[in-house]
């Protein structure tokens, strides 16, 4: 328990921690220390990375969404062309 508190101060949930939480509890992952906690910080990290993206990286991603939704059409929402897993 100490090297858990020194490595994460006010983050240690255990039976014996700061946070009281339940001996293996499904809902405790790694996500907990690292993913916004609410709605809000979620879309001001998603405005954040976003504002970042080089414009000509957005370009080419976006360059051939149009014919990419023509195939999926085509082929009656099953997997594209050239996606490396298929469910067939």
């Amino acid at each position: 328990m100490d090297v858990a508190r020194e490595l994460c101060p006010e983050h240690v949930i255990s039976l014996l921690g700061e946070l009281p939480w339940p001996a293996r509890s499904p809902d405790l992952s790694a996500c907990d220390y690292f993913l916004p906690r609410t709605i809000d910080d979620l879309n001001i990290a998603i405005t954040k990375q976003i504002s970042v993206i080089p414009e000509n990286m957005a370009r080419g991603a976006l360059g051939k969404l149009r014919a990419r939704l023509e195939e999926c059409v085509r082929n009656d929402g099953q997997h594209l062309s050239d996606v490396l897993f298929k469910s067939k």
